[in-house]
């Protein structure tokens, strides 16, 4: 099994355990879906997507992680981790992009946060 998809289990695991099963009215009910953190869409100026963009970013000022995005110009960066995300997107030949983001939470899951970022070409 991929790190991904032990990382989704893990989350639905633990947004589960959070939740309890309690039957009164009062108990707050969860769903077993594992919400992603950030989801980054990478763009070019004409707003295009852009494929094989390489993202770093921390979470909470942690260990740096890296991903690339897929064709869509696309990353989902963590499930269920809240906190502050310092993201940066670069590609060869374009200027690179930098975000700061604060995903908060909710009883259950955290509160998705959607950002682009455009690279624009040095061409």
């Amino acid at each position: 099994m991929s790190r991904t998809h032990h990382l989704f289990l893990l989350a639905a695991v633990a947004s589960l355990a959070a939740c309890g099963s309690g039957s009164t009215s009062n108990d707050i009910v969860c769903t077993t879906e594992a919400r992603a953190s950030v989801i980054l869409t990478v763009l070019d100026a004409q707003n295009k997507a852009l494929s094989d963009v390489n993202v770093s970013y921390t979470v909470n000022n942690s260990a740096l992680k890296t991903q690339q995005c897929d064709a869509a110009g696309v990353c989902i960066l963590e499930y269920e981790v809240p906190g502050d995300f310092s993201i940066e997107a670069s590609k060869p030949s374009y200027t690179s992009a930098s975000a700061n983001v604060k995903v908060s939470s909710s009883a259950c899951h955290v509160n998705t946060e959607k950002i682009s970022l455009v690279l624009r070409s040095n061409l």
